[in-house]
C-alpha cells in the first residue's frame, strides 16, 4: 500500500511555478506570434533594466531571484539581439547592463502584451480576488527571504 500523501495541487509552491511557467510559455509566444525575438525569461531582464537602467548582473539577479550565472546568460543572449550592451565597472568584474535603444523601444509594446495577457488570465476574478491573491503571495516570498523587503511592500509603502 502506498502512504504517499502529497497533492501537488493544492500545494500553494507547485501552483505558483505551474502559473509562473505557464505565463512565460504564454508570453514567449505571444512575443513570437508579433515579431519580438525576446523569451519571457528574457524579458524580465528587460523589464528591471526599465525600471533601473545601468543595474549590474547582480543586483539583476537577486530582483529576479535567479544564479548569477543563470542571468549571465539571459543577458549574452540579450546582447546578441542588441537590445543591451555591457558597460565596464570601476571593478573589471563588476559589468554594467545597458538597454540600447532597440531595447528601449520594444518597452511599450512588450508591456502592452503582457498586460493584455493578464488581463485574459485574470478575467473572472474580482478585483479582492486578485489583491489577496499578491497578498497571499508576497506573503509566501517573504518567508522565503526573511530580512528583505518584498517588492510589493516597498511599493505599497510610496
Amino acid at each position: 500500500m502506498n502512504d504517499f500523501q502529497y497533492d501537488p495541487y493544492k500545494s500553494l509552491g507547485f501552483l505558483a511555478n505551474a502559473a509562473s511557467r505557464l505565463l512565460s510559455k504564454h508570453l514567449t509566444r505571444e512575443f513570437e506570434a508579433i515579431g519580438l525575438n525576446v523569451t519571457a525569461e528574457q524579458w524580465n531582464v528587460l523589464v528591471q533594466l526599465w525600471i533601473c537602467d545601468g543595474r549590474n548582473q547582480l543586483e539583476i539577479a537577486e530582483e529576479l531571484m535567479l544564479e548569477k550565472s543563470s542571468v549571465s546568460r539571459l543577458v549574452d543572449g540579450l546582447e546578441k539581439k542588441r537590445l543591451v550592451s555591457r558597460q565596464k565597472g570601476e571593478d573589471a568584474r563588476n559589468n554594467y547592463i545597458c538597454l540600447t535603444d532597440y531595447g528601449r523601444s520594444m518597452r511599450d509594446q512588450s508591456v502592452e502584451i503582457g498586460h493584455a495577457l493578464l488581463e485574459r488570465v485574470q478575467t473572472g476574478l474580482d478585483e479582492s480576488e486578485l489583491a489577496a491573491a499578491r497578498r497571499v503571495l508576497t506573503a509566501f516570498c517573504s518567508s522565503l527571504r526573511p530580512g528583505r523587503k518584498s517588492c510589493m511592500s516597498a511599493r505599497e509603502q510610496e
